[in-house]
């Protein structure tokens, strides 16, 4: 008869026989992290914790919070391919909002997004299945531009790429490392004079 855990049995066919195959649910070192906005922490892909969206690969997972509605940049970095998954909830199996393979340096992943109040969790696994290795993940604000209009005549300043339009909306937010090109326009009966800061 069968006994033991190989997940093969031979059974010898010389009568009538039962066999039980046992299954419980798999164990799993896939804990879920705490990732601060502006922090960077470490990490290592090893045996163990299984990516849920990319099969035959090992990952980590570490959620972050919001408090308010950001624009955040997220790099996960490594001599490993990486590939980054940005998903809802706090949890392994949340939806899929954005996932990235190489938008960042060499074969780094990046996602830059403006995302809502709540909580979120990263997936960080690799491109090429069963790559074990070392990995630092981070998720860090996207920094504010703002633009102050002064002196006694009038205007207003755009932006490129947009978001700024000032006359009304004088603040925006742009991915980390972003080139930014402001373009002043006097109103009739003034000019422009100069910028700082």
């Amino acid at each position: 008869a069968c006994s033991g855990s190989a997940s093969t049995c031979s059974v010898s066919m010389n009568a009538a026989k039962t066999v039980t195959a046992t299954f419980a649910p798999s164990t799993s070192s896939c804990s879920v992290g705490a990732l601060s906005v502006g922090t960077t922490v470490s990490g290592t892909w090893a045996a163990g914790c299984n990516s849920v969206h990319r099969a035959g690969r090992f990952a980590k997972y570490h959620s972050f919070t919001l408090s308010s509605s950001k624009k955040v940049t997220i790099d996960l970095m490594s001599t490993t391919d990486t590939y980054l998954y940005l998903l809802s909830g706090r949890g392994t199996t949340g939806a899929i909002l954005a996932f990235d393979d190489d938008a960042g340096d060499g074969s780094n992943s990046r996602i830059s997004a403006t995302l809502s109040a709540g909580t979120y969790t990263l997936e960080s696994t690799t491109y090429n299945s069963g790559m074990t290795g070392s990995f630092t993940i981070s998720v860090r604000d996207a920094p504010m531009l703002t633009v102050t209009k002064a002196g006694s005549g009038s205007g207003t300043v755009t932006s490129s790429p947009s978001g700024i339009s000032c006359g009304t909306d004088c603040t925006e937010q742009y991915a980390l490392n972003t080139g930014v090109t402001l373009t002043a326009a006097a109103t009739a009966g003034s000019s422009f004079t100069g910028w700082t800061g």
